[in-house]
């Protein structure tokens, strides 16, 4: 009787492992589609807003960044994005959400921001798909 008192005690045991290692790597495996860019108090957005890198010169292309409601784009290691390009100003854009759309903004860049090729001005809305250029850097706007 002890023996099976234990026997059974060992399988609920290996079944709450597998069961804590299950939501283990369901938590990685969705933290890993979602690169934290979280700071300065702001929460991510719903809908996985996100620029994808196309290129640039130094980070790796196919780098996520996960938007925020508001986020800013530049040199400033205060940015959420920070792009080391000399042509880069320090606060260069912005991107930001506004009832469910989301729009780009040139903050005043020496070189400016592109959308699709053409110099902005104003803020500008985007659509999934749209090709952002600061500087040498190149993003995809995805929702």
């Amino acid at each position: 009787m002890f023996n099976l008192v234990l026997l059974v005690l060992k399988f609920t045991f290996l079944a709450l492992l597998y069961f804590f290692l299950l939501l283990v790597v369901r938590l990685v495996h969705r933290d890993i589609g979602l690169i934290s860019i979280e700071g300065h108090g702001q929460k991510r957005t719903k809908g996985a807003a996100r620029l994808i890198l196309i290129e640039g010169p130094q980070e790796p292309a196919g780098k996520v960044f996960v938007l925020l409601n508001e986020t800013t784009l530049g040199r400033f290691p205060e940015n959420q994005i920070v792009l080391s390009d000399d042509s880069v100003s320090q606060k260069h854009a912005r991107l930001f959400k506004q009832e469910e759309e989301y729009f780009l903004e040139d903050l005043g860049s020496t070189n400016g921001t592109f959308l699709k090729g053409e110099r902005i001005k104003g803020p500008a809305r985007l659509n999934s798909g749209d090709r952002i250029k600061i500087g040498r850097t190149i993003f995809q706007f995805r929702t």
